[in-house]
């Protein structure tokens, strides 16, 4: 029995030994093949950033597929990857002007569904957010961002300045793809909630085309998203003659005198003014997203930035501080 017992004993661990020798085998097969894998994918990656820096768009669309399939991701039909390269991603509510609107039509529906606001003197207003200043660049892509814009990337533009300059920015976008669309029932709505933005937009359409005016506010927030603005984007080539560029500038200029004609600096604040003031009074994130939203329901622009009267800040400030200590 003992003799039995211990060739049992004997059998088990040999059988047990062959376990966890097969095991380490298949172990150290599927680390080798992963090894690979994060080779190939590190590879890919490589090549992705590669052609990034190259600005070649059939190279990157190559190695992003190269890319997809050493992933094992199916990549799309040739047909969507044809077309989407031209596409410039609008803010999640909108849906952007399609291409086939003539420019300087786009919003005569919401400027004809939209009486002119009486109160505005349009001789004193710029479109929101600065969109009519030009970035620089060259032939591979707008690498300098445009003076009003360098002032709010990078961490800056995690502050509440930053915040309430971008949201003026992208809110702004989207505003002009939704006045742009083709319902005129919808416009009729859209319109008539921001009669503020319209005046504005109707003055600046008399300088320039409103499909520039969109080129170059999706400029802006290339920067915002990628770092950079796309050489394809029509800021960057349709409209960049000596002429639009002279024109613009002039209007900039018109924009500094009539800004310190109105005293700006004192009677009018920028993000950064509002920012020092509201900061530490506004303190709940949800009172700050509410304090941002009315702000660019009241925005002015001089040609360089959002801008507020300082008594509108003040007032609009201490109403939802009493809302806080209320609540």
């Amino acid at each position: 029995m003992d003799s039995a017992a211990e060739a049992e004993l004997q059998r088990r661990r040999e059988r047990a030994r062959i376990s966890q020798r097969a095991f380490r085998i298949r172990q150290a097969a599927e680390l080798s093949a992963l090894r690979e894998e994060n080779a190939r994918l590190k590879a890919a990656i490589g090549h992705v950033a590669d052609a990034v820096q190259t600005h070649d768009r059939p190279a990157l669309r190559t190695v992003i597929r190269n890319a997809a399939e050493a992933a094992g991701l199916k990549s799309g039909s040739p047909a969507d990857r044809d077309t989407s390269e031209s596409i410039i991603i609008p803010p999640t509510e909108s849906a952007a002007p399609t291409s086939t609107t003539p420019p300087g039509d786009m919003f005569q529906t919401a400027f004809s569904l939209c009486a002119p606001v009486p109160e505005i003197c349009c001789s004193t207003f710029r479109l929101d957010s600065g969109l009519l200043s030009l970035p620089s660049g060259d032939d591979h892509g707008i690498i300098n961002p445009p003076a009003d814009v360098a002032l709010y990337l990078g961490a800056n533009r995690h502050t509440l300045a930053g915040q309430l300059y971008w949201y003026c920015t992208e809110a702004s976008l989207a505003l002009l793809y939704r006045l742009g669309g083709r319902e005129p029932s919808r416009a009729r709505v859209i319109a008539s909630g921001h009669p503020f933005f319209v005046g504005m937009l109707r003055y600046v359409a008399t300088l320039c085309s409103t499909s520039y005016i969109i080129a170059l506010a999706e400029a802006r927030v290339q920067f915002f998203r990628l770092g950079y603005c796309s050489a394809e984007n029509p800021a960057a080539a349709e409209y960049s003659s000596t002429m639009v560029r002279e024109r613009i500038e002039t209007v900039h200029r018109l924009g500094e005198e009539e800004a310190a004609a109105a005293g700006v600096e004192g009677e009018w604040w920028g993000p950064r003014d509002v920012e020092h003031v509201a900061y530490s009074s506004l303190t709940a994130g949800k009172t700050r997203e509410k304090f941002i939203h009315q702000l660019w329901l009241g925005a002015t622009c001089f040609g360089d930035e959002p801008r507020w009267r300082a008594s509108r800040v003040m007032t609009l400030v201490e109403g939802l501080v009493r809302e806080e200590n209320f609540c």
